[in-house]
């Protein structure tokens, strides 16, 4: 099945059930105004956008191994777990990464922040984030009960439950790793540095979630292997993609301020090969725009240049190619369905030349 295809048949099925999931939610607990309130912000921030790559890798992975057909209802289901752990991983991380837009919208915590600024503004700015702390902690847990009510049995929901665990254990200790990097002497840094954060930060996600399909559908020793192998060379291909849009995109599609990397100090694959190359007078003052909260739109530009002059977004890109090639090798010697050969062989391709 080709991705524009399993798009088109599962996204739909997919978002249906993830507000489906959150309104089961809001009926059992939501019985004042404020939980009400919470509820809809949380449905409003899942289903505000996002492409849903992970639970499609979930199905098709399941679909790799098993016709769902019969258990339709419970893959589609079970799938949306590791998409509501993704978005408490993007809530936790805008506020640390102290972002104010997510998907062309107010992230979760300063909307709350905005909410609380008529009726308690000498707190509001403490509420935002505590309530987004609390939206996070509920979508990882809306996804634990998921997974314990799907009707698979018992030993491989358990498997899968495993995963899910692993995957956000995986993500926190790659969140650490971020936010110390961003902090630390760039110059030290080493390429397999960044590889091992996005391994933990951005590949748990992807691999465990695939992982998480094969487990329900029975799959295999030898093919959970070679599919959490596919998983990994294709979400460094992701993230690296994903730093060069976030330093090359246009704000319009990527729903975010261009250039909020440097803002942040983030120690890219672009930034980590620049310092490398550029000579010593623009390394210095690349290296004096990281952290800057104020940078202005004409250094965003001229790190850009400095990026486009030294080869350091092509090398960027050719190792991102090289990353989703591997993967597609892998997947081509993988024992699973040719449909789903063809999902994960334009999924390698998608992540790389995608635009947001």
């Amino acid at each position: 099945m080709r991705m524009k295809e399993a798009v088109k048949t599962y996204k739909p099925l997919i978002e249906q059930a993830l507000r489906e999931v959150i309104r089961e939610r809001a009926k059992k607990y939501g019985r004042s105004m404020i939980l009400r309130r919470f509820y809809e912000d949380l449905e409003e921030f899942v289903l505000r956008g996002g492409k849903r790559l992970r639970p499609l890798s979930f199905i098709m992975a399941f679909r790799g191994v098993r016709d769902p057909k019969d258990a339709l209802g419970d893959v589609i289901r079970a799938s949306t777990s590791i998409e509501f752990l993704h978005n408490a991983a993007l809530v936790h991380d805008d506020i640390i990464d102290q972002d104010t837009i997510r998907r062309g919208g107010p992230t979760f915590h300063i909307k709350y922040e905005k909410f609380y600024e008529s009726i308690a503004p000498l707190r509001a700015k403490l509420y935002g984030l505590s309530f987004g702390i609390l939206g996070g902690d509920e979508l990882f847990n809306i996804g634990v009960d998921v997974l314990l009510k799907v009707s698979f049995p018992a030993e491989r929901r358990l498997e899968a439950l495993s995963y899910y665990v692993m995957a956000y254990s995986e993500m926190v200790n790659g969140e650490a790793l971020d936010l110390h990097m961003a902090v630390s002497d760039y110059e030290k840094l080493k390429e397999k540095d960044y590889f091992n954060m996005v391994l933990l930060k951005t590949g748990s996600l992807f691999e465990k979630g695939i992982l998480m399909g094969l487990a329900l559908a029975g799959a295999n020793k030898k093919v959970k292997e070679m599919m959490s192998k596919y998983a990994r060379n294709m979400a460094i291909a992701f993230q690296i993609q994903d730093d060069i849009l976030g330093l090359f995109g246009e704000e319009e599609v990527i729903g975010k301020p261009v250039g909020s990397d440097l803002r942040e100090g983030k120690a890219t694959l672009l930034i980590v090969r620049a310092v490398q190359v550029l000579d010593k007078t623009k390394k210095e003052k690349l290296l004096s725009m990281l952290g800057k909260k104020d940078i202005s739109k004409e250094e965003v530009a001229e790190a850009q240049d400095m990026m486009r002059e030294y080869g350091v977004l092509d090398y960027a890109r050719r190792v991102a190619r090289g990353m989703a090639d591997q993967a597609i090798d892998i997947i081509e010697r993988c024992d699973i369905t040719d449909d789903s050969k063809e999902f994960f062989r334009d999924l390698a391709d998608y992540v790389i030349s995608r635009l947001y």
